[in-house]
C-alpha cells in the first residue's frame, strides 16, 4: 500500500513537471522563432502600445491637391497614458483664414488645466481616416473618444462615404456666400438657455457668416430672440432622440431645415455610425436598434451626403483631456464624462472661425432664467452626470474675459414669467 501510493504520487509530480517544462520550451521557440500567428491581432497590439509608449500620430492628407502637408510632431503625454492623450495631427481648419488677427493666437497663448493647447488635432472625420492604423489607434478609446467596441468594417463603411471636399472642412458655404479676403469670418453659437428669452437677439445671431445650433434648437415663434438660421446642427443620435422625445410639446419635432444647414454628428454610439451611412446614401438604416428606420423619421427630410460632417474622436478626447478635465479624472471611468455638445460646438467654432459669440449658455446669474428659452414656466437647470456644467460655465467667462470669444450675458431682472 505504501510503495503503491508513493508511485501514484510521483507520477502525478512527474506529469505536472513536464507540463511546466513543455510551457517553458513552448515559451522560448515561440521566442526564438517569432512565429506568425494571429498577424492581425499583433499588428493592433503593436500599434496600441506605440501609441502609448512612443506617442504615436498619424499623418493625415488634407485635401488631394494640398501641396503642403503638415506633418505630425510628438506631443508631451499630460495624463496616464490609457486616457489616450496622443492624437492625429492635420492641417488646422483655420490655416487658410485671411482675417488679419486671427483668434487662434490667443488660445495658444492661454494655460490649459491638461497641457498644451495643440492647434492641429483634427477636428472632423471622413474617408482619409478609415485605415487599420487610425482604427488600431482609436480601439482602445471608449464611446466617443474612440471605436473601442466597434468593428473596422463598420465604421470604414460609414467614413467611406464622407470622401467630398464638403465633409472635410466645417466651413463649406458657397462660394458666392463665403467672406472676402481680408474678413474676419464670425459665427454664433447659440444655446439653448432661459437667458435668450426676450433678448430680441435674432437679428445679431443672424448677422454672422456662420450659426451653430444644437440639441432642440426651436426656432418657430422665437425667432426675435434666437434668430432664423442654422449654418450647423451639432448632435449624436441618442441625443436627437431625446430631444425629439423630451421637447416634442415644446415644439421641436426635427433638427432645423434649410439649404445652407450641415448636419454635424458627434458619434457617441455605434448607431451615429450606422446613421451616417443610411443618410450618405439614402436608404434604411441597415443595422443596429434603428434597423429600418428611414432618414426622413430623424431629418424630416433627406439629406445631402456633402451636408454630413462627423467630429473626429481625437478631438472629442483632446477636450475632455486637455481643455476641460474633470478633476480625479484619471481615477473615474473616463468612458462616462465628456464635454457637452454646446461645448463641442464651441470648440468647432474656435477651431473654424476667427471671431465667435456664444449665445445662451451659462452664466454667473443663470439662476436668473429658467432652463431654456422655450420654457413655459420656470425650472432650476439640472446638470446631467456625464458633463460637467459648472467647468463650462467658467471657461466660457474666462475665454470672454481674455477677448477669445463674446459671452452673451444679462444683467436685468428675471423674465421667466413673461409670454413668449
Amino acid at each position: 500500500m505504501v510503495l503503491t501510493g508513493t508511485c501514484h504520487m510521483s507520477t502525478k509530480h512527474l506529469l505536472i513537471l513536464n507540463s511546466l517544462v513543455f510551457i517553458i520550451l513552448g515559451t522560448y521557440i515561440f521566442k526564438m522563432f517569432d512565429f506568425p500567428l494571429m498577424p492581425d491581432l499583433r499588428s493592433r497590439i503593436s500599434k496600441t502600445q506605440n501609441d502609448d509608449d512612443q506617442k504615436y500620430y498619424d499623418i493625415i492628407r488634407i485635401m488631394p491637391n494640398d501641396a503642403q502637408l503638415y506633418k505630425s510632431t510628438k506631443q508631451a503625454i499630460t495624463t496616464n497614458s490609457w486616457l489616450g492623450d496622443s492624437y492625429g495631427s492635420e492641417e488646422p481648419l483655420y490655416a487658410r483664414s485671411t482675417c488679419p488677427t486671427p483668434l487662434q493666437n490667443q488660445l495658444g497663448k492661454l494655460d490649459w488645466p491638461g497641457g498644451k493647447f495643440l492647434p492641429s488635432v483634427p477636428v472632423l472625420l471622413w474617408s482619409q481616416h478609415a485605415t487599420p492604423e487610425v482604427y488600431a489607434r482609436l480601439a482602445p478609446h471608449h464611446r466617443s473618444m474612440g471605436w473601442y467596441g466597434r468593428t473596422l468594417s463598420d465604421v470604414s463603411e460609414a467614413l467611406q462615404l464622407l470622401k467630398e471636399k464638403e465633409n472635410r472642412v466645417l466651413l463649406d458655404l458657397p462660394s458666392n456666400k463665403r467672406p472676402q479676403d481680408n474678413h474676419c469670418i464670425t459665427c454664433a453659437v447659440v444655446g439653448n438657455g432661459g437667458i435668450l428669452r426676450k433678448s430680441a437677439q435674432g437679428k445679431n445671431i443672424d448677422a454672422h457668416d456662420y450659426v451653430f445650433r444644437m440639441n432642440a434648437a426651436i426656432i418657430k415663434g422665437y425667432e426675435q430672440d434666437v434668430g432664423t438660421r442654422t449654418t450647423h446642427y451639432f448632435f449624436s443620435r441618442n441625443g436627437l432622440g431625446n430631444a425629439k422625445g423630451l421637447y416634442r410639446k415644446a415644439g421641436f419635432t426635427f433638427p432645423p431645415i434649410s439649404n445652407e444647414t450641415r448636419y454635424v454628428f458627434i458619434p457617441v454610439h455605434d448607431k451615429d455610425y450606422y446613421l451616417v451611412k443610411a443618410v450618405a446614401l439614402n436608404r434604411l438604416v441597415d443595422k443596429g436598434p434603428d434597423i429600418s428606420k428611414s432618414v426622413m423619421f430623424f431629418f424630416g427630410t433627406t439629406v445631402n451626403a456633402k451636408k454630413i460632417k462627423m467630429m473626429h474622436p481625437d478631438f472629442l478626447r483632446y477636450l475632455r483631456n486637455r481643455i476641460m478635465p474633470k478633476k480625479n479624472l484619471a481615477q473615474k471611468k473616463p468612458d462616462i464624462y465628456r464635454p457637452s455638445t454646446g461645448a463641442v460646438a464651441i470648440f468647432a467654432a474656435l477651431y473654424s472661425c476667427d471671431k465667435v459669440s456664444i449665445l445662451g449658455f451659462l452664466t454667473e446669474n443663470s439662476n436668473n432664467f429658467s432652463s431654456y428659452y422655450f420654457d413655459r414656466t420656470y425650472s432650476k437647470y439640472t446638470y446631467p452626470a456625464d458633463h460637467s456644467f459648472t467647468q463650462e460655465k467658467t471657461l466660457w467667462k474666462r475665454l470672454h474675459d481674455a477677448g477669445v470669444l463674446q459671452l452673451f450675458t444679462r444683467s436685468d431682472a428675471p423674465v421667466w414669467l413673461a409670454n413668449p
